[in-house]
């Protein structure tokens, strides 16, 4: 219930806004239509367009809560050998603090990106044996 005044309060406060990096053409600004547009991309922890949209588990945790998810893949993810999803899942949950919802939300979440990777895998096993008999 927080998130959104600390959003906010960062808004206002101006943290969010990326100065200096509209200075030449190539820029984002410049690639929407013009230098000088405003951009408050560094606030933006959510994008909701993306979520929304996914068409997997996987765009919706990348999206869902940034750098959350940035601050576990560097910390966690990127570090283990084996395991990497269920580690990675436990210590989002310990981060999230010690309520029941949060550990059974994780433990599904585990389930399921576990079980798409594994089918998408299969449909891709599937796909290329079907084009290699063509």
């Amino acid at each position: 219930e927080y998130m959104g005044m600390v959003e906010l309060s960062l808004l206002i406060g101006g943290f969010g806004y990326p100065y200096g990096i509209h200075s030449n053409n190539n820029s984002d600004a410049a690639k929407r239509g013009g230098i000088g547009m405003s951009s408050w991309q560094l606030c933006s922890n959510v994008n909701i367009w993306k979520v929304e949209s996914a068409t997997n588990i996987s765009q919706i945790i990348k999206n869902w809560n940034i750098y959350t998810h940035n601050w576990l893949y560097f910390v966690c993810y990127q570090r283990l050998s084996s395991y990497k999803v269920v580690a990675t899942f436990v210590l989002s949950g310990l981060w999230h603090g010690f309520f029941p919802g949060v550990h059974i939300t994780m433990i599904n979440m585990i389930l399921m990106t576990v079980a798409q990777s594994s089918f998408r895998k299969r449909i891709q096993i599937e796909s290329n044996s079907i084009l290699l008999n063509i």
